[in-house]
């Protein structure tokens, strides 16, 4: 029996030791977290802390291993590589529990709550019950209201046939920059559309096309999920491509691009993606457009700015009307720590002004604009900064002053066309009311002034340089631009087309000529009811695009015509786009400075003159003589030593060109007389002797 009784000992020993280890059931179980972070309104790095917060319930009671504070958070890691918006985690829990938990980056970014239909019993949390170990799905940051697909997680394709990839970037560099002239969408500004192209395919079969642009849409600033920053900067989209097109492993290479068509596209090269496996929806990692980091700089000084702004030369071209809204935004570039925006209120007549408080850094530059603001349509003002001489081009399209204390003015109220302190412009985005012929003109003796005396008119998009005065006339002037129907090439042979009826301008008392050979070249265009008001357009010689001298792409002319009448005339000075450029010319007076060495061109003089009169002594008469380089009101009268008006010569507008006038004094006695000359913005004053 002991024989027999050992074996069934040892085996009932060894059913006891399996059996019950056979029906334990687990008690806990590891939960591996996978987070998204695409739709975080950031640009994610590894340093970030990305943590799962939240409560466990076990029946009755409430247990770890979470807790809603950062001490007992799940900190993720994150994973592929570089790809820093995958995070994961994994946690141990008690199986049958049951799990509330929300996102937390970086301490303080909670995201939204989730929607109802989403969890159990309609709580607003992410929830869990826990029954083995399991792998979650992957969790994007919910950023946006309810489950709206743009924040919250990629759509879903129709199985089998499609997978979705998720695209996001960020334009935070650009927009602080004003890289590639891009404008961020505000409430007060309409900006620029961005959009992503690629090699996915072609549509519909592929939503990423090489020739078709797929629109990204802009955050709402609401939806920042408690960052400090702005969330406007982030832009995303799905899109859904075919299975059929491409193969697990495949790369495909997609570019964003700001606008409609190709030329403000990233340069820094394509960008990259490798099709997933088992074509699961991935959301790709996303950085700053054309890798453009944001600006940084410190600005720990409060100032206050009072602005004053003279609106008389934007009411006169029809670019503003009392009533509308003036507003002043500061800031831009990173130049103040927040962009702040002020409605100016109307003083006096045309005098506008508003007081701000601005974060900057006093002793360094600020950055701002004037708005009109019009039936909801806001426009920046017309506005280039000629002395700019950032590394960033699109800066110079804003105004800019040097803060010199903790309170400071800024008055915009000069008449000067080339002063930084000019008075605001807008383009007029309103149709004109009625047909109206605008006839262009153009003022070309700056160029000749200019490279007479050795500049070099470069041609910023081929070979056509200007380098000889003398070649101006026999090379032609064109007018290029919206203004003419649309940008066209920038060469001889589309700008000076033979029976072209757009671009080539005269100076032989045609197309609306008005002097033959004084060297103020002209063209006429007919613009139907409709057409807005405010036009874009630049001057070419020879086909060239020189007129910006020595400065980049987009600084341009922009006028507004005026419907009052049937006709209207826009007159333009050569170069005055960049008249630091040209600076052999007075761009306020229409004529060349003094010591230029060329006083006259095709008969007509460069600078404004008053000579002394001849014979001097005299009498009774003399003769005096004067040029005008551009037509004028003139007044020429004459004064006794007693400062009294006894003759008036001249009251009356004139065409440039040499004058002479003939005073006879038979009538005065002997003694000191002046001759005083107002010609537009000229005025002279010479003294002669009349002896009888």
């Amino acid at each position: 029996m002991k024989k027999h009784l050992l074996p069934l000992l040892a085996l009932a020993v060894c059913v006891t030791l399996i059996l019950p280890r056979a029906a334990v059931a687990q008690t806990t179980a590891k939960v591996i977290f996978k987070v998204n972070t695409a739709t975080a309104p950031d640009t994610v790095v590894p340093s970030y802390a990305i943590q799962i917060r939240g409560e466990v319930h076990h029946g009755s009671i409430v247990t770890g291993p979470l807790t809603w504070d950062n001490a007992t958070g799940a900190v993720l890691h994150t994973v592929n590589g570089n790809k820093t918006d995958y995070w994961v985690d994994t946690v141990t829990f008690n199986v049958g529990d049951t799990v509330l938990f929300k996102i937390n980056i970086q301490n303080n970014a909670w995201e939204q709550n989730i929607v109802p239909q989403d969890l159990l019993s309609g709580v607003t949390n992410r929830s869990l019950i826990v029954k083995g170990d399991t792998t979650l799905a992957w969790e994007y940051f919910n950023n946006g209201p309810g489950s709206n697909g743009q924040y919250f997680r990629p759509w879903t394709a129709a199985a089998d046939t499609m997978f979705n990839v998720y695209f996001r970037v960020n334009m935070q560099g650009v927009s602080d920059a004003g890289a590639f002239g891009f404008v961020k969408h505000t409430a007060t500004v309409a900006g620029d559309t961005i959009a992503v192209r690629g090699g996915g395919g072609t549509y519909p079969q592929s939503d990423l096309d090489w020739g078709r642009n797929l629109w990204l849409t802009q955050e709402s600033p609401a939806s920042n999920g408690g960052f400090a920053y702005d969330a406007t900067n982030f832009w995303s989209v799905r899109a859904r491509i075919a299975k059929s097109l491409l193969h697990p492993g495949d790369t495909v290479q997609y570019k964003y691009l700001i606008g409609y068509t190709w030329g403000r596209d990233e340069q820094s090269g394509n960008r990259m993606f490798v099709v997933p496996q088992n074509y699961a929806d991935t959301t790709l990692y996303f950085g700053y457009y054309n890798n453009q980091l944001p600006i940084v700089r410190a600005n720990p000084d409060t100032v206050i700015i009072t602005y004053t702004a003279n609106m008389t030369t934007a009411i006169q071209n029809g670019a503003y009307f009392q009533g509308d809204t003036l507003q002043v935004t500061t800031g831009y570039f990173v130049t103040a720590a927040v962009t702040t925006t002020k409605s100016m209120l109307r003083l006096s007549g045309n005098i506008y002004q508003a007081t701000d408080t601005v974060i900057t850094a006093v002793g360094k530059t600020l950055d701002y604009s004037y708005y009109s603001v019009k039936n909801g349509i806001s426009q920046k003002d017309t506005y280039y900064n000629f002395a700019y001489t950032g590394a960033v081009a699109s800066e110079a399209e804003r105004r800019q002053v040097t803060v010199t204390g903790k309170t400071m003015a800024v008055n915009d109220t000069s008449l000067s066309i080339v002063t930084p302190r000019r008075q605001p412009t807008f383009p007029s985005k309103v149709p004109i009311s009625q047909q109206v012929v605008v006839t262009y003109t153009v003022d070309v003796r700056p160029a000749f002034v200019s490279v007479k005396n050795g500049k070099w008119l470069k041609d910023i998009q081929g070979t056509g340089d200007v380098l000889k005065a003398d070649s101006i006339k026999p090379w032609g002037v064109a007018i290029n631009g919206p203004a003419t129907g649309a940008w066209a090439t920038w060469s001889r042979p589309t700008l000076f087309a033979i029976n072209d009826t757009a671009h080539t301008m005269y100076d032989d008392g045609t197309h609306g000529d008005a002097v033959a050979g004084d060297s103020i070249y002209s063209r006429q265009f007919t613009y139907t009811v409709g057409t807005v008001k405010g036009q874009e357009f630049k001057f070419s010689i020879g086909g060239g695009d020189v007129e910006g001298g020595n400065g980049g792409y987009g600084n341009n002319h922009i006028e507004n015509i005026v419907d009052q009448a049937a006709t209207y005339t826009i007159a333009s000075q050569f170069g005055s786009i960049n008249p630091l450029y040209y600076d052999w010319w007075n761009y306020d007076t229409h004529s060349a400075k003094i010591g230029t060495g060329v006083q006259m061109l095709n008969g007509i003089p460069l600078v404004y003159t008053l000579s002394q009169n001849y014979p001097n002594p005299f009498n009774p008469s003399t003769t005096i003589r004067y040029s005008l380089p551009a037509t004028a009101f003139v007044t020429l009268k004459i004064y006794n030593i007693l400062g009294q008006e006894v003759a008036s010569l001249v009251d009356g507008k004139q065409l440039a060109g040499e004058h002479v006038v003939i005073f006879d004094g038979l009538k005065l006695s002997s003694g000191v007389y002046f001759y005083h000359i107002n010609a537009g913005p000229y005025s002279s004053v010479k003294k002669m002797v009349l002896l009888k």
